[in-house]
C-alpha cells in the first residue's frame, strides 16, 4: 500500500486560507484594542472634567461676593475669598491643567488635558458677562457659569469632552 500525503496544492490552500481567518481575527483584535483605547481616553475625561469642574462650583458657591471676587480679562481664571481664608482661592488654566492656587504660592493641579476653562457672570437675563469684579457689574442673583472643555489624542485619533459645547455649571455665590 501506498501512504499518500497533501499535495502542494492543497497545502496552499489550506495556508491561504488560514492566512484568511488568521486577518480576520488580527483585525478585529485591532478594531477592538483601539476602541478600549478610545472609550478609556473618554472616561479618563469624563472623570477629570466632572470631577474639576464639582471642586470648582463647590468652592465658588462658598465665595463671599462682598470681597472682591474677580474674573481675570481673558475670562480663563477667577480669584475669590471664602469667609475665614486669609488669602484668595484662584483657579486658572495653564498649560492644559486646571490649577487651585491657595495658599498663596501653593499649586494643586486639579485636571489635566483641559483646552478650554472660563468664567463669566450669569445675569438675570440669562446673558453672560466676564467683567473682572462683580461690585456693580454682576446681576443681584451673584452667579458665576464655569465652563471647561477636555481634550487628548489617544492613537492618533482626537478626543474631546463634552462632545457639543463646553461642560457648564452655573453657581450660586453664599451670603446673597
Amino acid at each position: 500500500m501506498r501512504e499518500r500525503g497533501f499535495s502542494l496544492i492543497e497545502i496552499l490552500i489550506s495556508a491561504a486560507i488560514l492566512s484568511l481567518v488568521m486577518l480576520g481575527v488580527l483585525s478585529i483584535m485591532n478594531f477592538a484594542d483601539m476602541s478600549w483605547n478610545t472609550d478609556m481616553g473618554l472616561l479618563d475625561l469624563q472623570q477629570a472634567s466632572r470631577q474639576a469642574m464639582d471642586g470648582m462650583s463647590r468652592e465658588i458657591r462658598r465665595a463671599d461676593p462682598l470681597r472682591n471676587v474677580t474674573i481675570a480679562a481673558d475670562s480663563a481664571s477667577i480669584q475669590f475669598y471664602i469667609p475665614s481664608y486669609t488669602d484668595p482661592v484662584i483657579y486658572s488654566l495653564n498649560n492644559n491643567q486646571v490649577i487651585r492656587q491657595h495658599p498663596t504660592g501653593t499649586n494643586t493641579v486639579l485636571a489635566n488635558d483641559i483646552s478650554i476653562l472660563s468664567f463669566c457672570w450669569m445675569h438675570s437675563d440669562g446673558s453672560c458677562t466676564a467683567s473682572r469684579n462683580c461690585a456693580g457689574l454682576c446681576s443681584k442673583s451673584y452667579s458665576v457659569m464655569a465652563q471647561l472643555r477636555a481634550g487628548k489624542t489617544v492613537k492618533q485619533r482626537q478626543l474631546t469632552f463634552p462632545l457639543a459645547g463646553p461642560l457648564s455649571e452655573q453657581v450660586r455665590l453664599r451670603n446673597e
